[in-house]
């Protein structure tokens, strides 16, 4: 914890297939367990979106439902330790 008066920590990167997508020189990011969604800066989004194939549709990025099987896994690096988050944890299905 980087900071005592809400859990904020410290990241070293996030990473997609090996490459780094955001990030890239450590970032704070804080962890709310109020929430499903995964919030940060559009523009670092925005990259881990293109490595996904997303499209924005209604104001949200979606992917086929079929995608979700070969999505990587986005690993969170904190204290050098790699914490993958796979597919079916990031996308949530809609109808």
């Amino acid at each position: 914890v980087s900071q005592t008066s809400h859990w904020q920590i410290s990241m070293n990167n996030i990473s997609m297939n090996g490459t780094v997508t955001a990030c890239s020189c450590g970032c704070e990011a804080l962890l709310d367990t109020g929430t499903s969604m995964i919030y940060g800066p559009t523009k670092l989004v925005t990259n881990i979106h293109k490595l996904m194939n997303a499209r924005l549709e209604n104001s949200e990025y979606v992917v086929s439902c079929d995608a979700v099987k070969t999505l990587p896994p986005v690993i969170f690096n904190i204290n050098g330790i790699d914490y993958p988050l796979r597919p079916q944890a990031y996308i949530i299905k809609i109808q």
